[in-house]
């Protein structure tokens, strides 16, 4: 028996996950080739089990190989695979095919909702650029904001809009209403998106955000604060009063 086909015996031995067994069963049949390793790791059930089949081969040439295959087949980011499994001097990168999974991001305690979550809205209608209207409910806004909190309290940027970042608020731009709880404090923008969906793009990917965005502010103990939600409303930009690139004016939903 080759290392490789002992190296996935002794991983197949010691995982409980059926899916993962029944892959590396496979593994430890004719498995000789870059190319073989590939072709297993596509038909991988899940990235985890595909990150097995790297496991078993951290020490051949075969794992990348594994891993860009499995990448693509399950359309999961490769981020659940931890470096160890490619041995020393090789990286795992995020691919920008698909979204990272939440393991991906560095925050992952509990985040305590707003303290004025009261002041929610149940629905809001926001009125976008091109005059369509999108409704966000209340869980919408808060599974945003949530978002945006996790990702500055990991110290981490979605988009090549690197979300969450300052909301400017610009005077001859924006048309802005921020709740008085927010005065004087940092107020964050992050998008939400019309199908509910969240943000776990990494930072400078391409990606369509929409036009709307939940405003909140935090502090160092994590405790947010709902600031409003907003769209990008004008059917084209304006000139930029401070220099620089013309703007998408803001407004309330």
């Amino acid at each position: 028996m080759s290392s490789i086909q002992t190296a996935a015996q002794a991983a197949r031995d010691a995982t409980q996950d059926a899916a993962t067994i029944a892959l590396l069963t496979g593994l430890i049949g004719p498995l000789t080739t870059a190319e073989e390793a590939a072709a297993i790791a596509a038909a991988a059930p899940s990235v985890e089990a595909a990150a097995s089949v790297a496991a078993a081969l951290a020490s051949a040439e075969a794992a990348s190989a594994a891993l860009e295959a499995a990448t693509e087949a399950t359309e999961t980011d490769s981020c659940l695979v931890s470096k160890r499994w490619l041995g020393p001097g090789r990286r795992v990168e995020l691919s920008p095919r698909a979204t990272p999974l939440p393991f991906c991001l560095k925050h992952t305690a509990p985040i305590n909702p707003p303290s004025n979550q009261d002041e929610i809205p149940d629905e809001q209608n926001c009125v976008n650029k091109i005059g369509e209207t999108a409704t966000y409910t209340k869980a919408d806004v808060l599974a945003a904001l949530e978002q945006g909190a996790r990702y500055k309290l990991g110290n981490q940027q979605g988009t090549k809009g690197k979300y969450p970042h300052t909301f400017g608020n610009t005077a001859g731009v924006d048309t802005v209403i921020t709740n008085a709880a927010c005065a004087g404090q940092t107020i964050l923008e992050f998008p939400i998106l019309s199908d509910g969906a969240l943000v776990n793009v990494s930072k400078n990917k391409q990606f369509d955000v929409g036009t709307e965005r939940v405003l909140f502010t935090i502090d160092a103990a994590g405790q947010t604060l709902y600031c409003g939600t907003i769209t990008h409303h004008s059917p084209t930009k304006v000139p930029n009063p401070n220099g620089g690139p013309p703007l998408d004016p803001f407004t309330n939903c």
